[in-house]
């Protein structure tokens, strides 16, 4: 009998890496009678590609239920899994037409897909890749991050303690919330956003520093800054170049 030729995409979509036996039909793609039980073929699937071939055994059952790294192929599949399958294939496909735009948009769909599907500390992973610069496909992501990041740690930074001019201020100290004006309140607000903006950015600040309790949260900051700012401008660039 002559050797059938082995399309991956007809039978699996090509997002795991895997070894897997499936059962094809007698005679060739096309032709009447395709699909029925008659011969293994052997399969290696990385990543977008595969490698198939008939290993001479004709005989056997159908395979109804393929294990991928414990999801079910027939039946265990869930609504995300599926949907991050479909997109990524999408994907797949207008990378290999030189379509890079429509490339991002699915692989960005795909990767908020499969999200849903992901353990707790692979989920945390996702969020900041997906929050901090949207998968690698969203720029202005990249801004949101900062702004959050850089008004979580002015609220840090009121709490655990600022050197303004000489004045401690450190609001973890309930006696220092008593009979505080407005105008003070938003006078610290302000240099506590302006020190959290300047340690960001890495240009410092001369007006405002942090004591001694919240050095670490200077040094924290600006190591996020660093990298949130380098995704942002790779983010941007890659954006740019398609």
């Amino acid at each position: 009998m002559e050797s059938e030729v082995f399309i991956p995409q007809e039978y699996v979509a090509s997002c795991y890496d895997y070894d897997a036996l499936f059962y094809c039909e007698k005679g060739k793609k096309g032709q009447d009678g395709h699909g029925a039980p008659c011969a293994t073929t052997t399969v290696e699937v990385r990543g977008a590609q595969a490698q198939g071939w008939e290993t001479g055994n004709k005989t056997g059952n159908s395979i109804s239920n393929i294990d991928l790294n414990g999801f079910n192929l027939n039946e265990e599949l869930s609504i995300g899994i599926k949907l991050y399958m479909i997109y990524q294939n999408i994907a797949f496909q207008y990378e290999q037409n030189n379509l890079k735009s429509n490339f991002g948009e699915y692989y960005f769909l795909g990767k908020k897909a499969e999200h849903k599907t992901l353990d707790f500390l692979p989920k945390i992973k996702s969020y900041l890749y997906w929050f901090s610069c949207g998968y690698g496909e969203r720029p202005l992501y990249s801004i949101y991050f900062s702004f959050f990041i850089i008004f979580l740690f002015t609220a840090l930074f009121l709490l655990v303690g600022i050197d303004i001019e000489g004045d401690v201020i450190q609001y973890s100290n309930l006696k220092m919330i008593e009979g505080l004006s407005f105008g003070e309140f938003l006078k610290h607000l302000l240099r506590a956003f302006s020190l959290s903006t300047s340690l960001f950015s890495g240009v410092g600040d001369e007006l405002c520093e942090p004591t001694i309790q919240s050095v670490i949260l200077a040094d924290i900051e600006m190591i996020f800054g660093v990298i949130v700012m380098g995704l942002g401008i790779g983010t941007l660039t890659r954006k740019i170049v398609r």
